[in-house]
């Protein structure tokens, strides 16, 4: 017996841009609260995409995030590990939130996002 699927919050949302030609960039569309119980889901898309051979650079679209914690930061820093190790280009388009969080961590510059 598996254990059950964790509820996810309403309003969030983790959604791919649709089947773009291979090699050009993917985005994934991120809406709600990013925290502790929705990071994971939010590390195993950009895992995916990341992971992808026919995947040309990720967007993560974050413009649609309304909170966002130390766990979700953790995600898109691996993340940023990932895409740098298979040579993926990996940008961030962050809310005004996401932005502030980023600049009080000391990671937007690690992103290009102006502080």
């Amino acid at each position: 017996m598996s254990a059950p699927e964790p509820q996810v919050p309403a309003g969030f949302s983790v959604e791919f841009d649709g089947g773009e030609p291979s090699g050009t960039a993917r985005r994934l569309v991120v809406s709600g609260e990013l925290d502790l119980m929705t990071s994971p889901r939010f590390a195993a898309a950009l895992e995916e995409l990341l992971d992808d051979p026919g995947t040309g650079p990720v967007v993560a679209d974050l413009t649609g995030v309304a909170f966002f914690d130390s766990s979700a930061l953790g995600v898109l820093l691996q993340a940023a590990d990932r895409a740098r190790n298979r040579n993926r280009p990996l940008r961030v388009e962050p809310s005004e939130r996401v932005r502030k969080v980023m600049v009080l961590a000391g990671t937007a510059r690690h992103f290009g996002i102006e502080e």
